[in-house]
């Protein structure tokens, strides 16, 4: 089933543009970085908030073309996040499709996120990659806790495996289905002969846990969220980053935006060789944000 008829199908469900957004901006909180030195945080941030593409000890990045499409949300503001979204991946030169191209990241602003992301593993877990077949993803524990844990904002990304120019194979069935792909190296030690890119992913946004908060605060949010595969529950409270922006599930900074180490983080990210395993991948992460302190 592909992601437009999912698109489809959530029209029938609760969904109401984001209402109100702040109006009037409450004072900057200031993040500190513990004291224990800034080579141990860089180390300790990028650890906490890193996830590899299930087991394939690989982090995966958006290496074919990325086709953005907003839902239940008003027009002006809907194109203000997708603008916003595809001016971070402009920068780190991902691949942007055209308007009207089909949506391979997909973000739903909803009264009900709770229902929403139940719905979405219960009925669309082809999509989601459920079944290894359909898909690699973080697993079936984490998916289960995207579904039932009551969040501001929720994603989920699915990757494949792709040759050395970030070809996947398509399905003809569609979105889903095991990708065979063709490399003209056999791989080594030190490289991989395929790498992990993301297929699709599903960002699920509660409007009214959310209410309060500027929209390019909340477009940076989703940005760091869409363009990198991290682990939610990750404690980052110690660390300069967008995703201070929640507070116990409300905003709590919401004057702000991608900081000096998110930014390097996605640089690191997708400048460093996706071909090699996941250890690596993050050192050239950690390198980047140490280069701009």
């Amino acid at each position: 089933m592909s992601l437009k008829h999912v698109l489809a199908a959530l029209t029938c469900l609760t969904l109401a543009p984001l209402s109100a957004l702040a109006q009037e901006n409450p004072p900057e909180e200031e993040v500190v970085v513990r004291a224990e030195g800034v080579d141990e945080a860089i180390r300790s941030f990028v650890g906490a908030v890193t996830v590899e593409a299930g087991r394939t000890d690989q982090i995966a990045v958006w290496g074919g073309r990325l086709c953005i499409g907003v839902m239940g949300m008003r027009g002006p503001q809907a194109q203000a996040v997708i603008d916003r979204i595809a001016t971070h991946a402009d920068s780190l030169s991902v691949d942007l499709g055209q308007p009207g191209c089909s949506p391979n990241l997909l973000v739903i602003f909803t009264t009900d996120s709770d229902q929403v992301a139940r719905v979405l593993v219960e009925e669309y877990r082809r999509v989601l990659a459920y079944h290894v077949t359909d898909g690699v993803s973080r697993g079936r524990t984490a998916l289960e806790d995207f579904a039932s844990t009551p969040r501001a904002v929720r994603w989920w990304h699915v990757s494949a495996a792709a040759d050395e120019t970030g070809a996947v194979a398509r399905d003809r069935r569609g979105i889903g289905g095991p990708p065979a792909v063709t490399t003209s190296a056999g791989g080594s030690r030190i490289e991989n002969a395929t790498q992990q890119v993301f297929t699709r992913a599903i960002i699920v946004v509660d409007s009214t846990r959310v209410a309060g908060m500027r929209v390019d605060t909340l477009a940076d949010y989703i940005s760091m969220a869409a363009l990198a595969q991290l682990d939610p529950t990750a404690d980052t409270s110690a660390y300069p980053t967008i995703l201070n922006a929640f507070q116990d599930g409300s905003p709590g900074n919401a004057q702000l935006t991608l900081t000096d180490w998110d930014q390097a983080y996605l640089e690191g990210l997708y400048t460093s060789p996706t071909n090699r395993d996941a250890s690596f991948q993050r050192r050239g992460i950690q390198r980047a944000i140490r280069g701009g302190n």
